[in-house]
């Protein structure tokens, strides 16, 4: 008969630990769901998972009695039971969402879809790319420890061992920033599908090895690891290129700056050009016919030779077609740039560039319309005629002049102004504290017109309810106020718990008693529930409390 009713105290203690357990698990629950930052959702998930596993274990206890014979009415512990596996489904579904918050649910319903070529590629890439985080941080891990060992060298000088110790990790790192180099270059050439998945395959074996056992003593390194990619002759696919289709400028300009011919020494003076010079640009085969616009991606290239140059373009001289040419017959335009280096003797040995811009006529009246001549007689022959176009030095790198702006930068650029007319101010970020009175208004002769007298005293603050003191600390942010509640709440016996904000006082002696924690039954307030609770066997860890001598 006593080993029963000491059953039933058992079972009866271990329901009302279900039941708290439940109301402590939805409490939990809604404060993950309301929770503002992820911070917050992190910390409430890892309640939930402690809470959850208090139940599993409580659970585990209630199947032992089902199953056992000694109990007869068993219909509360099931229903029990079937209470902590709900909230264990509701833990899943938690769960679950924070493992797939990262990704939408196209993604995930598209990610059965991917061809297996595809998955087998991306399963490689994401092997290069922790492959090459893994090997990061060993050298991370190397640097640190090269720089502890050099600062102990320092104060200790002729460590013989700490030296070799460093000498040894200098050769790790060395090594570990060439393989970093070369999976990298393999990274970049599978993205641009330059090398095939198979080839990465049969190297993965031996990276693994050099990752896991480079430091072994006995290791051994294969220097041919990656000989049979062929990464030393790297794709054209890899190398930034210019589009194909540029303007005739392209390639001359790039031909003057690779080529080291040597420089003729003329005069500063702006010099015309001759007519065999002339002749000679007329003689080349002609190129592709351009389009109706003049690209300026050609003269992107004008600015490198300005900058390297002593003295700015003196002038650009044009041959020009008669206005009376039909549109489809070409016009050259030369542009002559003095460029200047530095020369031995004080002297300075300049050389002359000539960059042939081939455009459509009717581009050319536009931005040159101050070049075309009148139309000469009609059974005179067309001869081409040179003319001088001034370029003022306030244009810069921009000889044809600003581009218009349009409609979205014109847009961006006015709400940029506006942005900068409206910053924002530090004092944005504080909380609006409504009640205080920041402008006083005139009230009715029979209201206080003063605060109480003795109101900013403690013994004012003590006659109070504990709960009005509770709303003084929290609304009532950074003022004397709350300091004064604090001190007031901490003359009733509440200690203020930093880990949770909340204040906790003794509803008993506790029960046990260490130099960093006590444990026992609290009461606590709730400031998001606004009400007195208490806590069993709550474990108040010392390093939580705020114990600061309020004076």
């Amino acid at each position: 008969m006593a080993d029963k009713r000491k059953l039933q105290g058992e079972i009866d203690r271990c329901l009302k630990k279900v039941t708290e357990g439940v109301e402590q698990f939805e409490d939990i629950w809604q404060k993950l769901h309301n929770a503002a930052n992820a911070n917050q959702k992190e910390k409430y998930e890892a309640d939930l998972k402690k809470e959850i596993k208090k139940l599993q274990r409580l659970r585990d206890q209630i199947k032992t009695w089902v199953a056992s014979n000694e109990i007869k009415d068993k219909r509360q512990l099931v229903e029990n039971r079937k209470l902590i596996e709900t909230q264990m489904e509701r833990f899943k579904i938690v769960e679950r969402e924070t493992k797939t918050k990262a990704y939408s649910k196209e993604g995930l319903g598209l990610a059965q879809k991917v061809d297996p070529a595809q998955r087998e590629k991306e399963e490689v890439g994401n092997w290069l790319t922790n492959t090459i985080d893994t090997l990061n941080m060993q050298v991370d891990q190397f640097e640190s420890e090269v720089e502890s060992l050099s600062v102990q060298t320092r104060k200790k000088k002729g460590d013989k061992e700490k030296q070799d110790r460093i000498e040894e990790l200098k050769r790790f790192i060395e090594k570990h920033r060439y393989h970093i180099r070369m999976l990298e270059t393999i990274l970049r050439m599978l993205d641009n599908d330059t090398l095939p998945v198979d080839s990465i395959r049969k190297i993965k074996d031996d990276v693994e090895y050099y990752m896991d056992s480079s430091q072994d003593p006995d290791f051994e390194e294969n220097e041919f690891l990656y000989d049979d990619l062929d990464l030393e002759e790297l794709p054209g696919s890899l190398v930034a290129t210019s589009p194909p289709g540029q303007s005739l400028l392209d390639d001359d300009l790039f031909h003057q700056i690779s080529s080291g011919t040597p420089t003729s020494t003329t005069s500063s003076s702006p010099i015309p050009p001759s007519s065999a010079t002339y002749t000679t640009v007329r003689e080349r085969p002609p190129p592709p016919p351009p389009p109706r616009y003049f690209s300026l991606y050609s003269l992107h290239c004008i600015p490198y030779l300005l900058s390297h140059s002593l003295e700015p373009p003196t002038l650009i001289l044009v041959p020009c077609s008669t206005v009376c040419l039909p549109l489809s017959i070409p016009v050259y335009v030369t542009i002559k740039l003095l460029l200047g280096g530095g020369g031995g003797g004080g002297g300075f040995h300049t050389r002359l560039l000539f960059i042939t811009i081939y455009f459509s006529l009717s581009v050319a009246s536009d931005i040159f319309p101050s070049t075309t001549l009148p139309p000469g007689p009609p059974s005179a022959p067309q001869q081409p005629s040179l003319s001088e176009v001034s370029i003022p030095p306030s244009l810069g790198v921009c000889p044809l002049g600003p581009v218009p702006l349009s409609k979205d930068q014109l847009y961006q650029q006015a709400m940029q102004e506006s942005a900068w007319t409206h910053m924002p101010h530090p004092s944005d970020s504080e909380r609006i504290r409504q009640y205080l009175m920041r402008n006083p208004c005139p009230t009715l002769p029979f209201h206080h017109q003063v605060p109480p007298p003795h109101s900013d005293s403690v013994e004012f603050y003590q006659r109070l309810s504990t709960e009005t003191l509770f709303f003084i600390f929290y609304y009532l942010e950074g003022t004397k106020a709350q300091y004064l509640a604090a001190k007031a709440l901490k003359k009733q016996s509440w200690r203020f718990h930093t880990k949770y904000m909340m204040w906790f006082q003794r509803h008993e002696e506790p029960k046990t008693i260490t130099d960093e924690f006590e444990q026992g039954t609290y009461i606590y307030f709730d400031y998001e529930k606004w009400g007195q609770r208490k806590k069993e066997g709550f474990t108040f860890e010392y390093r939580y409390l705020e114990d600061r001598d309020l004076q």
